[in-house]
């Protein structure tokens, strides 16, 4: 079978199974392993057993550090945690081998938590406050554009993954919780996290970048190395 017309079938076989239910991303990964396109019982050249496609988690995703410094807001977190994306459910995928193109895109809900320090001003007050920090993503579609090339080792084929651009949508909401951010006074603390929650469209596309950044290269780095533990079937060349 063509890579085309592999491509096209893969298509029409997700957007049938779109149609009648909701995949989530972890159960597609692992069970359905990219439409078959992979040998899943092969082992690569080294002496490591490829493991076996239940063994791709998300769980916890754990960034060391991200901040930022715009408009007169700096912000800097650490021991930043990711929680939700095992419970992500696909939307779009499919492999484009013409282009050499991976499309992927999911939904979910998220908690992220870490610890701050912020100072400058946002919304013309003051800030000046550290402490612990918890944000609910709800409904956050992620949307990756990842060009790939096919490398070749000991006769097998293997897709690698060469870079990625991404998008995200928070779709329906984002709630802060700052522990401070004034360390003198608590009610214009809580009056500047009120002013946060109204407005959280405006601080999670203006402000939420980087640490959306940050996450966006954990996954693209646990979906690089996964994909390069399995060979591509011979069903064409690609």
């Amino acid at each position: 079978m063509g890579p085309l017309l592999y491509f096209a079938l893969s298509v029409i076989q997700l957007s049938s199974i779109l149609a009648t239910e909701q995949i989530p991303l972890k159960c597609f990964l692992q069970d359905y392993n990219f439409f078959n396109i992979f040998d899943t019982s092969a082992v690569k050249t080294s002496s490591n057993v490829v493991p076996k496609t239940h063994s791709l988690h998300f769980d916890t995703v754990t960034v060391n550090s991200a901040g930022f410094d715009i408009d007169g807001w700096k912000h800097d977190g650490t021991n930043i945690k990711f929680q939700g994306l095992n419970d992500a459910i696909l939307d779009e995928f499919g492999f484009n081998f013409t282009a050499k193109v991976l499309q992927l895109t999911f939904h979910t809900d998220m908690v992220v938590t870490y610890d701050y320090k912020s100072s400058g001003t946002l919304f013309s007050t003051p800030i000046n406050g550290e402490g612990f920090a918890e944000v609910s993503l709800k409904n956050i579609q992620v949307s990756f554009i990842v060009p790939f090339d096919i490398k070749k080792d000991n006769d097998k084929k293997f897709i690698e993954l060469k870079s990625f651009n991404y998008s995200y949508d928070i779709r329906d909401n984002a709630t802060f919780k700052f522990l401070s951010l004034t360390s003198t006074n608590k009610e214009l603390s809580e009056s500047i996290e009120q002013q946060i929650n109204q407005r959280w469209k405006y601080l999670t596309v203006h402000f939420g970048k980087v640490f959306y950044d940050s996450l966006a290269e954990k996954i693209f780095n646990v979906l690089k190395n996964y994909v390069m533990n399995f060979p591509l079937k011979n069903f064409g060349e690609c």
